[in-house]
């Protein structure tokens, strides 16, 4: 819920400080109102107009749209709050500097120090003189780049995800994984918004790494699942020697989850508390993995790492799912090699990493080290179309080839398996 406060702020910002006070015509300022309510207020009329809880089904210039005018919206607050603050940095440092000329000035006779001419036009306009006039002439120029920007971002969120490889170097004990590729193809939010013959690249770009496993990390499809049947049957084109498989994120449960279940292909195989045991190059190893903490919405069980590992022989190498990367902590804890997770989308905007880590862990993007877990948290290969947006967060077909050392430096030993 608190990622829809984010355009609620920002249309209030823009409204008040902007909108209602630009010298315009009422009818414009009407228009430029609605633009940015349109996506701010998308939670509260979306359900009733659009037929959807969260994320509607409706054509997708549609979806094109709200994303837009969601990214012009966003673009623009940011920009004016950054405008805002110099200005008002400015403002403080020319009244500071108009006061140490008047003292200065001290010798002069009562009074004299303000009949200087720039010291007796501060004390006349105030601290904000000329604040509005130079923010608003600002406007115009921040509305342009804001539209650039959305423009660019946008067709970037919703392109092609690239092959990004990532070598991840193990402890000796997990040879097994020695060897082994994996890709994880991680938040593909399939919807009306999906690019004609988008899947398809995906799903081509994936094969031709030739991996031995691949991986499908949550969110795959957004909206009801008798549109997006024929979508998910492009997955039936990824094919592996280990196998597919994949776990549910929190977008699986926003409709109906056990429909969407039954639209995904046959090859397909989800894990929910559960491992199933595999031959690797290196070894046997086992896979396991959870469902999203939102499964009780759709009739699953609460993800439970300890059961997914359950029964497992102590010393064998454990690669678990799980679509929020927060929950590397209880996995080290129970001696698992690797995680692979996404949900993040790697916080799509460059500087909204400190933002997004709160609420998973402090985990974001990229490679990390957690006790002696490796956890891969995947940008994702799209984006939910509520922000479809990126800003040098580009998405991401991830493809990971495990190296174990083989130094002699002995391993820290691994917690004993439930």
């Amino acid at each position: 819920m608190r990622f829809y406060f984010v355009p609620i702020a920002a249309f209030c910002y823009v409204l008040l400080r902007t909108i209602l006070p630009a010298r315009i015509h009422p009818l414009a300022k009407a228009l430029f109102a609605l633009a940015a309510f349109l996506p701010a207020g998308r939670r509260f009329y979306q359900g009733a107009v659009l037929d959807g809880t969260v994320l509607p089904e409706a054509p997708a210039f549609v979806f094109g749209l709200l994303a837009f005018l969601c990214a012009c919206l966003v673009f623009f607050f940011l920009l004016s709050l950054v405008r805002d603050a110099g200005l008002l940095l400015a403002a403080l440092a020319r009244r500071l500097g108009a006061a140490r000329s008047a003292e200065a000035c001290g010798d002069d006779p009562e009074g004299a120090r303000f009949d200087r001419p720039e010291t007796a036009s501060l004390r006349s306009q105030g601290l904000f003189s000329g604040f509005r006039r130079l923010s608003g002439q600002l406007d115009i120029v921040l509305l342009f780049v804001s539209v650039f920007l959305a423009v660019v971002c946008v067709d970037r969120g919703c392109a092609v995800p690239g092959v990004h490889r990532v070598e991840v170097e193990l402890p000796a004990r997990h040879a097994a994984l020695d060897g082994l590729k994996v890709v994880q193809l991680s938040d593909l939010h399939l919807s009306a918004m999906t690019r004609e013959g988008w899947l398809e690249s995906v799903v081509d770009r994936a094969m031709e790494e030739r991996p031995d496993l691949i991986v499908l990390t949550g969110d795959l499809a957004d909206g009801p699942a008798s549109r997006r049947a024929a979508d998910l049957a492009g997955l039936s084109a990824l094919k592996a020697p280990l196998g597919v498989y994949a776990v549910t994120g929190n977008h699986e449960y926003h409709r109906d989850w056990p429909a969407l279940r039954q639209a995904m292909p046959a090859g397909v195989r989800w894990l929910c508390n559960e491992h199933v045991v595999l031959e690797g190059p290196g070894g046997r190893f086992a896979l396991a993995g959870i469902p999203d903490s939102t499964a009780s919405r759709g009739g699953d069980p609460r993800p439970d790492p300890a059961k997914a590992l359950a029964g497992l022989p102590q010393g064998m190498p454990v690669i678990l799912l799980s679509h929020r990367p927060k929950a590397a902590v209880k996995a080290a804890k129970l001696g698992a090699a690797v995680q692979l997770s996404g949900h993040t989308h790697g916080a799509q905007l460059f500087f909204a990493g400190p933002f997004v880590a709160g609420s998973n862990g402090g985990f974001v993007r990229g490679l990390y080290r957690v006790g002696g877990l490796a956890l891969y948290v995947s940008t994702g290969c799209a984006q939910w179309a509520g922000f479809a947006a990126r800003l040098f967060v580009p998405t991401e077909i991830a493809v990971l080839e495990f190296r174990c050392r083989q130094d002699g430096v002995p391993d820290p030993a691994a917690p004993p398996r439930p």
